[in-house]
């Protein structure tokens, strides 16, 4: 092999701060390293599927498309062979001056980075040379390149030609950069002929793959602990050996290799061998037979019917079947999510015995979860062996926005949105969700909003080859018309017919189908009303012999305002509030007894209990209460709630009742009467007054709720349009306010959300595309992305410290916290877990309006939050007065503004 000029061996990529001014990384074997870390990702991690779908794409062999890849991506940093990018380092810029290359005259700072310049130089090359006829693909491919750090450059930045010559230099520099391109040509041996995907759709599809492919071989291939400096004195031959050693060692090293698809589809019954399929479960394998990938399924069933085992059978089937790239299962919550890991690690642990399982947990306070830690390898060149069993979570892969690389993931559905919002690094996102298995549980929760980004995110999924199962035991017919739409990619003129639940909907590219689950056991629950000031003695009574009881609230303050009700009556012992507003250390604490008393085949079920909670407990939490009494909520969280009610009864060993609660009984309390219709002032802001009207006038009158014969008759009439018969006319003007209200709302949420969304795969998207933040360096990350994802208020995050007479403790664990210094591992996480976060508009302005801690301002962990330091319990202040209980969580003190959920 020809060896490159020895005069264009004088550029650099990477210095070293800590070696000395002549610790510099030769860029040619940069780009070397980074198309060889390609080349082993594509060979040995990639799923055989997302391969095969690139090859068809480029109507190339997998072989030949490997090839190509990996010289696409080597190029990546092809724009730091400029003066703009060579002239950032004095002792390289000597150098290059030395072997004949001279610099412009510039500005001190030069605007543009080297991405755009790798894209205006791919951009020139394949024009010139005519190697890529489309010139909108060459284009677009350009800017794939050069987006690699997580940004594409702009139409606005490609056509200016203000700075072009500072960033691309004379005629010298662009034949060093010719004579480089061919040596990678050489190198990698990519094919002279292919044809570029036809079609908007298939090639966004195609060139986010590439983006994120990319981002990821760069950022392996820049870890000097594997690809060590060299100054390019290294012989040829050498160090391309040198380089494809260290980049199959790298992946093996950092978890990339592991467990792949290797086409072995199992029986329901082998994957769940401790019991037989239900009816229902049996119709869902028969229909879903033959069922090939990409596909919408949306699973409607009551809960405790099974529906995360048939959809773990289906998705793990999938996999296996096409050799897909793995499963994300997309949780509403951190303490759903939290439940779910627990359950789908013990599940994958018996299903791939004897094989390395690379599964993490995916959300903010995912490091500090004990479970989790426990498995994690802590560092680069850790032992496997270390993790327990075959399940581990390789450190590589644990900053949130690399996360959904790994094959297997369960975490927070915010994770999912952030791979179709304007944030940096979307596109790594999409490539870590290509041609998997995405489980999205408790979808009827999303408020229009997340249903906006829902949507945009199933478009893009479908685009990269990615199934969907949709989990829900009380969907709305809309939204599952429109999910089911949105999948096909046709949105209009598609019938989806009309099936009672329980029932099974399939979106395909070409139809949707919609399958009965057969009849499912219906029960009857006793709804009864009850004013809240006869609270007390309703559950006296009720609880007379025992038994166990959930008061499920709307708002925080709710809770507390029910706790100091009840503790005039019954013993602290037997009370247990469970909300937002707790440190997480509490809060976990609080979560793992409410599983340990009620969870299935429990054995320390108190004998009498009550938990007062928000809606943490409402969602995937398999819990149990013999008496269950709630706010008044929209209809399908009633379902919800009540879904929580004698769940276990049909289990082997179902709990043991008192008499008085072997009947499951629902009591909601009375809304404010003192109006006609009733007045939600307080819950109106958690949810619609239309919905909470309607949901009033559906049900006030029932005192027997058959379910879930009766769950799609309640969802339609609250969530139809039409008349209901039991609304009297005269209201009907009023509740046409109430809904005209809602509407405005909706679009204003809907129009919030499309406005953070890149555009649909059928549209240009490269060149028209700007990043609108970074999570993982923007100090105010973790509250900008909750209010990307989510349409929730902005909040703060606050770690709860103690002053003592010989300084600041944490909360958990009590170590000692200097907030001048950087901490050290173990108190970042005890900071981590001392943490809770606050919404309240006049709380959140408080604390931001005070100064970070300068230790924290270099801690990535640390840096979005901020301290609250407690005195006895209590933070005071001008205007706040704030007090920190065990049993209460954090409670305001005075006539302070009260913070809602």
């Amino acid at each position: 092999m020809n060896r490159l000029n020895e005069k264009y061996f004088c550029f650099w990529a990477k210095t070293s701060k800590e070696q000395g001014n002549e610790a510099w990384h030769n860029l040619l074997w940069h780009l070397i390293d980074t198309g060889m870390v390609a080349h082993a990702l594509w060979d040995s991690s990639l799923s055989d599927a997302l391969k095969k779908d690139m090859a068809q794409a480029l109507s190339l062999d997998i072989t030949q498309t490997g090839k190509l890849v990996s010289f696409w991506v080597a190029l990546h940093d092809i724009g730091k062979a400029g003066p703009a990018f060579q002239r950032k380092w004095d002792f390289g810029k000597q150098r290059i001056k030395q072997a004949g290359f001279t610099f412009p005259p510039s500005p001190e700072i030069i605007p543009g980075y080297h991405g755009l310049a790798t894209t205006w130089i791919m951009e020139n090359y394949w024009e010139e040379e005519h190697i890529i006829q489309d010139r909108s693909f060459s284009i677009s491919l350009a800017l794939a390149l050069g987006g690699h750090h997580g940004e594409f450059p702009s139409s606005g930045e490609m056509n200016s030609t203000v700075y072009r010559s500072d960033h691309l230099g004379d005629g010298r520099w662009k034949a060093a950069r010719i004579a480089i391109i061919n040596q990678l040509k050489e190198i990698f041996t990519p094919p002279d002929i292919y044809m570029p995907p036809s079609g908007m759709e298939p090639c966004n599809a195609l060139l986010f793959l590439l983006a994120g492919l990319t981002t990821t071989a760069d950022w392996i291939a820049s870890n000097s602990t594997y690809f060590k400096f060299d100054d390019g004195s290294m012989p040829m031959e050498t160090y391309l050996h040198k380089s494809a050693e260290e980049a199959q060692y790298a992946l093996q090293d950092l978890g990339w290799h592991g467990w792949k698809s290797s086409g072995d589809p199992h029986t329901f019954t082998q994957l769940f061998p401790e019991f037989i399929p239900n009816s229902l479960q049996s119709a869902f394998i028969e229909h879903t037979q033959g069922l090939d990938s990409p596909y919408l399924l949306i699973l409607e069933a009551p809960t405790g019917s099974g529906k995360t085992e048939s959809a773990l059978y289906l998705a793990d089937t999938t996999i296996q079947k096409e050799y897909k790239a793995g499963i994300y299962i997309a949780m509403p919550s951190q303490a759903t999510s939290n439940q779910m890991y627990d359950r789908t690690t013990k599940f994958l642990s018996e299903r791939y015995k004897h094989i390395p399982l690379n599964i993490l947990l995916v959300h903010g306070a995912a490091l500090i979860k004990e479970d989790f830690s426990k498995v994690r390898i802590q560092g680069i060149g850790q032992d496997q062996q270390q993790a327990q069993g075959n399940i581990i979570g390789a450190e590589w892969f644990l900053p949130r926005k690399k996360s959904l690389l790994a094959p297997f993931g369960i975490g927070t559905v915010d994770q999912t949105f952030l791979s179709v919002m304007r944030c940096k690094h979307f596109f790594l996102r999409l490539f870590g969700l290509a041609h998997k298995v995405v489980i999205f549980d408790e979808v009827h929760a999303y408020d229009v909003y997340m249903l906006e980004i829902f949507k945009r995110l199933l478009n893009w999924l479908r685009s990269v080859n990615t199934s969907v199962i949709i989990l829900s035991a009380t969907l709305p017919e809309q939204s599952r018309f429109e999910l089911l739409q949105t999948y096909t990619g046709q949105v209009e003129d598609v019938d989806v017919p009309s099936i009672e639940f329980p029932r099974l909907s399939i979106s395909t590219q070409n139809q949707i189908q919609v399958f009965p689950l057969g009849v499912t056991e219906s029960r009857c629950i006793a709804l009864q009303w009850l004013a809240e000031e006869d609270l007390t003695t309703i559950l006296s009574n009720e609880l007379a012999s025992g038994g166990n009881a959930a008061i499920i609230c709307n708002r925080v303050d709710h809770t507390l305002e029910i706790y100091e009700r009840l503790k005039e009556v019954f013993p602290s012992e037997e009370l247990l509030i469970f909300h937002s507003r707790f440190p997480y250390c509490w809060r976990e604490q609080i979560e793992t007894k409410i599983k340990d008393r009620y969870g299935k085949n429990s054995s320390s079920r108190p004998q009498r209990s009550i938990v007062i909670a928000t809606q943490v407990i409402e969602q995937s939490l398999d819990l149990d209460f013999d008496l269950m009494i709630s706010d008044l909520a929209p209809v399908d969280l009633l379902i919800q709630r009540a879904g929580r009610l004698h769940r276990h009864q049909g289990n082997a060993h179902p709990p043991s009742r008192p008499t008085a609660l072997t009947e499951p009984k629902l009591m909601l309390l009375l809304p404010d009467q003192e109006q006609d219709p009733p007045s939600f002032s307080k819950d109106g802001s958690i949810y619609a007054p239309y919905i909470l009207q309607r949901t009033w006038f559906a049900i006030h009158s029932l005192s027997l709720l058959n379910l879930p014969a009766q769950t799609d008759e309640l969802i339609g009439k609250v969530y139809s349009e039409e008349l209901m018969d039991e609304i009297r006319a005269d209201l009907w003007p009023q509740m046409q306010e109430y809904f005209r209200k809602m509407l405005h709302e909706d679009d204003e949420d809907s129009l919030k959300a499309v406005n953070q969304l890149i555009k649909t795969p059928n549209k240009r998207i490269l060149g028209s595309l700007q990043a609108g933040f970074d999570d993982e360096h923007d100090p105010a990350s973790h509250s900008l992305m909750q209010t990307l994802t989510r349409n929730a208020r902005p909040s703060v995050q606050l770690v709860c410290l103690f002053q003592e007479a010989d300084g600041l403790y944490t909360l958990d664990q009590h170590l000692l916290v200097n907030l001048d210094q950087q901490p050290d591992h173990q108190i970042t996480v005890a900071c981590l877990r001392s943490a809770l976060s606050l919404s309240n508009p006049a709380l959140v302005r408080h604390f931001l309006s005070q100064p970070k801690p300068t230790g924290w301002k270099k801690s990535p962990a640390l840096r979005s939050h901020l301290p609250i330091i407690f005195t006895n319990d209590v933070y005071q202040s001008d205007k706040i007065d704030l007090f920190l209980d065990p049993i209460k969580g954090l409670v305001q003190q005075k006539n302070h503004p009260k913070e809602e959920k």
